[in-house]
């Protein structure tokens, strides 16, 4: 009982939050009839909000970048697509990955964190594409049994709670198990993905090899972890006999192989592997990770990566010896210099701080970050305009800085300039989903703005799409239709 609800705890929850989702939306068409694409995108979005309420996402949006362009170097291949496609990393050290309807393909961090270069995350990431391209899951469902959509939910739940006692875990997983024979795909869709997936790769330009080579660390996982075996081989399907056909491809088809661009990606990708162990690891196995790393790559950025994860554990002092290892050993990383000016600031160091962030900012001019602690630092010495042309500036290089609207609406509120605070507050409060903030703010930015009828008006644009978005949510059911059918 505890190995089963130990497996359904953690490593299963991905998966099966995949596969019963994607069951539970099988009322978008009538069986025996393929959805249409507008209907499967219309099942995705709706799958994807339970999938952002239930699943920890990584959110560092170093990561979140790199892995989605990875994503879109793929998609230039694909040609014509039904859907945009978005690719999302989940806080998960199990080994995983899956597609679900619209385009929307998630990889656990775990399964990067054994990868050892791009053409692997870009070969995972090609097979998924592969899964959507095919609709495979639109097929999938069209041949599945319809079964009662309330039981499927209260199981959903269920496993998103953890499982609770042993003998609900053991429901679970009868259950789930019953269901995913009906869903999981079948050899000749996994067959069919692999074949997409390595065109996909190749014409890219990565090193096809990627496929074969992360598909046999997972298969050699299964006799490392205590935990079980990794999810994808359940998810997936004939991973041993896949290799095969892999490998009897590769020696049969000639592919170009870019070396040049596998070098070049490789300190990028690295760079994400790092934060991942980093910012979202156990920090006890994280050392480990980040100690193996050294000694396999060397160099800085392991230092780097050890500081990131001492100042996560509270050990800044720690942490800042690491840094300036790091900044030794590669003086023209503006990264390592702005994490160490960062960390000075968050000491009470602001003289020290200053000098790092504009050390890094001379390094490289489009370092927001570092431009945002300076606008911090102006704004605690009352140097209000410097503040402000700080904070615009980190705004036009990343419109995406939330916290850089807080303190620029700071900066301009002590400078006496209170139509411009009001609205930067009410930006922050709606970009973080905060709308009785937001509608507050912009109604003492219409305030303050009734002299420069054009600004006003913009206001007051920005304030009826606010509120018109809130009358959209409030008029939406409470998910009547996810989970109960039309």
């Amino acid at each position: 009982m505890i190995l089963i609800r130990k497996r359904f705890d953690s490593a299963a929850k991905v998966f099966w939050i995949a596969v019963l989702v994607s069951f539970l939306t099988a009322y978008v068409s009538p069986v025996g009839a393929l959805m249409t694409p507008s209907e499967e995108a219309k099942m995705g979005t709706e799958v994807l909000a339970q999938i952002k309420k239930s699943l920890p996402l990584v959110n560092d949006p170093r990561v979140v970048e790199y892995v989605n362009k990875v994503g879109r170097d793929i998609l230039l291949q694909v040609g014509y697509r039904d859907f945009p496609f978005e690719f999302f990393v989940v806080d998960d050290g199990s080994l995983n990955a899956f597609a679900i309807p619209g385009g929307y393909v998630f990889i656990n961090r775990g399964l990067i964190q054994i990868m050892d270069g791009e053409s692997e995350l870009a070969a995972v990431l090609s097979h998924e594409v592969g899964h959507v391209q095919a609709r495979h899951i639109a097929r999938r469902i069209e041949e599945t049994t319809p079964l009662n959509i309330a039981t499927m939910a209260a199981t959903l739940l269920a496993i998103l709670a953890g499982g609770g006692k042993a003998g609900g875990a053991i429901a679970v997983g009868a259950a789930a198990a019953s269901m995913s024979y009906q869903l999981q795909y079948s050899r000749q869709n996994e067959e069919e993905a692999d074949r997409l997936g390595m065109k996909y790769l190749a014409d890219s330009g990565y090193d096809i090899n990627g496929s074969v080579s992360v598909f046999k660390k997972m298969v050699q996982s299964r006799f490392m972890n205590m935990e079980g075996i990794p999810t994808y081989l359940s998810t997936h399907p004939g991973l041993n006999d896949r290799i095969v056909y892999m490998e009897n491809t590769l020696s049969t088809d000639k592919y170009a192989i870019d070396t040049q661009k596998e070098r070049a990606t490789q300190a990028a990708f690295l760079s994400c592997k790092v934060r991942l162990i980093a910012l979202y690891e156990d920090p006890k196995l994280g050392v480990n990770l980040l100690d193996e790393l050294a000694r396999k790559e060397g160099g800085a950025l392991p230092h780097y990566g050890m500081g990131l994860l001492l100042e996560r554990s509270r050990k800044v002092q720690e942490a800042m010896v690491e840094y300036e290892k790091a900044i030794r050993l590669d003086p023209s990383d503006s990264e390592y210099v702005t994490q160490m000016g960062m960390v000075c600031y968050a000491t009470g160091n602001c003289a020290r701080a200053s000098e790092y962030l504009d050390r890094a900012v001379s390094l490289d001019p489009r370092q927001s970050e570092a431009l945002l602690y300076l606008g911090r630092i102006a704004l605690d010495e009352s140097r209000f305009r410097d503040a402000q042309a700080l904070l615009e500036k980190v705004l036009n290089l990343n419109p995406d800085q939330n916290e850089a609207y807080q303190y620029l609406g700071l900066a301009y509120g002590r400078d006496g300039k209170l139509a411009l605070a009001h609205e930067n507050y009410a930006i922050y409060f709606e970009r973080t989903g905060d709308t009785r903030n937001a509608l507050y703010h912009y109604d003492k930015a219409l305030e303050y703005s009734g002299e420069t009828p054009g600004r006003a008006q913009e206001i007051r644009q920005r304030i009826e799409k606010l509120k018109n978005k809130g009358k959209e949510d409030s008029k939406k059911p409470e998910q009547e239709g996810w989970w109960h059918g039309r």
